[in-house]
């Protein structure tokens, strides 16, 4: 998923290093991948059971790989963050997988 205009997010440029962040002003973020060490569903909410979704900031590399490569690359760079012990967790210290 792509998140345009994240210049227009003062927080989000405050917080997010600019290799994070595409020349033409998106931020990526894998949603669902890679699996989760966590429980996707929680049963005792008050409301009804809710499913949790991991979401991941990849940096503006890997989204211009995804944007080039398609399904085939997205799904390579979620292997790839598995394998380097990246997992689900966003880190903005961890190094470009493309």
């Amino acid at each position: 998923m792509e998140l345009p205009g994240a210049s227009e997010a003062p927080h989000l440029i405050d917080q997010i290093p600019t290799r994070f962040i595409t020349e033409d002003d998106c931020v990526g973020v894998l949603v669902g991948g890679p699996a989760p060490d966590f429980a996707t569903r929680l049963e005792d909410m008050p409301l009804s059971p809710v499913t949790l979704v991991p979401v991941v900031l990849i940096t503006a590399a890997e989204l211009e790989h995804v944007r080039m490569g398609g399904r085939k690359a997205r799904e390579a760079l979620v292997q790839q963050l598995t394998a380097a012990g990246h997992g689900h967790r966003s880190r903005l210290d961890r190094p470009d997988l493309v």
